[in-house]
């Protein structure tokens, strides 16, 4: 009876955290550069930072080299944080590696749910947490500091067609 309990508990994260395709191929060579984070729903690790940017660049011998930077508080520390990325079997979503020090890392995945590559991206991180549970991140990012409302609220709507429904975003903040 357990077995039967805990399959069904995996295939029913499996399905929440599963999403489909972009509707065109992912591009990863416009999507590498700078984008600026807009909005997210505030992950532990970014509690209390601010002007949040990532600057993704591809290096011949790791692969995508993301370097994440922002102003730790009103001081303005920096702080960087590096991730490494390969592919999955579809072209939009990642496997993202963050070293936490020590020889630690955390490992999550990485979907970019929607881009204009020049513009916006919409990004949904998903995991298994040990098949009991599962945790959801969500990130707006735009190419410039700031990010038109009407794509903003398009891109909140944009989930529901995912089934993530009532999303909370907390703004970032990029001016000092």
């Amino acid at each position: 009876m357990s077995e039967k309990r805990h399959s069904l508990l995996v295939v029913y994260l499996q399905i929440i955290c599963e999403l489909n395709r972009l509707p065109k191929p992912f591009d990863i060579q416009q999507y590498l550069g700078t984008w600026y984070q807009i909005k997210s729903t505030k992950p532990y690790f970014e509690d209390g930072q601010r002007c949040i940017k990532a600057d993704y660049k591809f290096e011949a011998t790791t692969g995508i080299f993301v370097t994440n930077s922002t102003d730790l508080d009103s001081v303005n520390n920096a702080v960087e944080r590096v991730q490494f990325t390969k592919s999955y079997d579809q072209d939009n979503v990642f496997t993202a590696k963050y070293f936490l020090g020590s020889g630690y890392y955390l490992t999550t995945q990485y979907w970019v749910v929607d881009t204009e590559y020049n513009n916006y991206a919409l990004v949904l991180s998903c995991n298994n947490l040990l098949g009991l549970d599962h945790s959801r991140d969500v990130w707006i990012l735009s190419r410039k500091q700031t990010l038109e409302d009407n794509i903003v609220a398009n891109l909140v709507a944009e989930l529901d067609t995912v089934g993530l429904h009532g999303i909370a975003f907390g703004d970032v903040i990029h001016n000092r």
